[in-house]
């Protein structure tokens, strides 16, 4: 699915840079769809390919073989607290 978490990126670099963490830079609203691929539907989660294209250009491509973090970390770090609920959706 795509999820976009409304960052403005232009202003984090500031922010972070001054130690503020992300202050305007998020307004915590996030998009999320069209559309939903449950975790049966891949064979092997360790190459699900994924791409960034605005407008028909691709800006941006991988897999999920780079990513730093596993799913369970993931959820380990974001249930210190804070209650984790069936249907939560984490972004990574």
């Amino acid at each position: 699915t795509i999820f976009n978490d409304f960052s403005a990126r232009d202003l984090q670099a500031n922010e972070f840079a001054i130690g503020m963490g992300p202050t305007k830079s998020k307004d915590f609203a996030y998009g999320i769809g069209p559309w939903i691929t449950t975790i049966d539907e891949f064979s092997d989660l360790n190459a699900i390919k994924m791409s960034v294209r605005v407008n028909g250009e691709t800006w941006g491509e991988g897999d999920t073989s780079e990513m730093l973090w596993t799913p369970e970390e993931l959820i380990a770090y974001v249930s210190i607290g804070d209650h984790i609920q069936p249907g939560d959706v984490i972004g990574s």
